[in-house]
């Protein structure tokens, strides 16, 4: 019987070369495998990003950027009362519905829900719009607190004046005069 130590010894060194060359081969096959199955999965995870999920974030950037102007013109439009202002918050809003449905075209139903809540919230913001745009032209509607006193508190404010002022008028009729 042939033992391994025996073996190895008998073979020729010529021999021994090429099974180290195949051995070395077989490692680098292996190894240029996996990198290349690593490879493909990277290009797979590349090519999702690339075709779902960068244009979600893109419109999401947009819908974004278009809330924060429109709100920055209906601030400056309150503050300033100038059309200009006015017209840019009126553009802004319809510029809002635009990017919104674009979102919404190019979302999938894993997002659904989120959509739809942002949708409700969107149109909350827009339905104010009518209200907004009157504010800068009543000051009592701009300040909540002139409101609440020519609602609330004038009336009683006014009715105690003419009460006094009777009461007053009442205190001369009744008193002699010397």
């Amino acid at each position: 019987m042939v033992t391994p130590k025996q073996t190895k010894s008998s073979l020729l060194i010529r021999h021994k070369i090429w099974l180290g060359f195949i051995s070395a081969l077989v490692i680098l096959l292996v190894n240029s495998l996996l990198s290349l199955n690593s490879l493909y999965q990277v290009k797979d995870s590349v090519s999702r990003v690339v075709n779902k999920n960068q244009p979600l974030v893109i419109a999401s950037l947009e819908l974004s950027e278009i809330l924060y102007k429109a709100n920055g013109f209906l601030g400056f439009f309150l503050l300033s009362k100038e059309e200009g202002h006015k017209n840019a918050y009126l553009d802004s809003i319809k510029q809002i519905n635009y990017s919104f449905e674009k979102l919404k075209a190019v979302s999938d139903h894993q997002y659904k829900e989120t959509i739809s809540e942002l949708g409700l919230n969107i149109n909350k913001l827009i339905s104010y719009k009518d209200q907004m745009l009157v504010l800068p032209t009543d000051p009592r509607l701009n300040f909540p607190a002139f409101s609440y006193a020519s609602k609330n508190l004038n009336p009683f404010a006014q009715t105690n004046l003419q009460m006094l002022g009777e009461m007053i008028l009442s205190e001369d009729y009744n008193t002699p005069k010397n």
